[in-house]
């Protein structure tokens, strides 16, 4: 149901299959720590979005929850946990585009696709993937809240600790 394209005009129209979602007492407590903590969330693939957008409280905090969500993320949308999202080129048309969209901004996504398009990434589930930060978040001088495969992967590599081989330096 998640690839199925929106075929509607009144985005509130359409309606997505329910997914089951399971969001346990520990992941809450990391992640309302975390926040506490102001470091940052980011949610790997739009499913884990949508399921912290489900079980939001009122005070943007995360609340443990077990059950099924219909919910479709659209654009503005205002999203309250995530800070930044990691997901695939999804198909056009598609409910995971669009909550890319509403996370991101669509002219940037639009970027980001043209990018994709120019650069020959592989698209679509088993392609590339995109880094995209809330613009709700803030962004520091200097940085963007976009960053594609060719850019990120490097980036997240040398954050986990794996070294680059070949690497550039001399």
């Amino acid at each position: 149901g998640t690839f199925r394209h929106v075929e509607v005009e009144d985005l509130t129209k359409h309606k997505v299959d329910s997914e089951q979602l399971i969001i346990p007492d520990d992941c809450v407590a990391r992640v309302n720590q975390a926040k506490t903590e102001k470091k940052k969330i980011i949610s790997v693939g739009c499913t884990p979005l949508r399921a912290m957008e489900t079980s939001v409280s009122t005070t943007s905090t995360l609340k443990p929850y077990q059950g099924w969500t219909n919910k479709f993320i659209f654009p503005k949308f205002k999203f309250r946990i995530s800070d930044a999202l990691i997901t695939n080129f999804h198909p056009p048309q598609s409910t995971l585009l669009m909550t890319t969209a509403a996370f991101g901004g669509k002219e940037l996504i639009r970027e980001a696709y043209a990018e994709a398009i120019k650069e020959k990434y592989r698209l679509f589930a088993y392609g590339d993937a995109i880094l995209v930060k809330n613009p709700r978040a803030g962004v520091s001088p200097g940085s963007t809240n976009l960053l594609t495969m060719k850019k990120f992967l490097p980036l997240l590599l040398a954050m986990l600790g794996f070294t680059l081989w070949p690497s550039n330096a001399s």
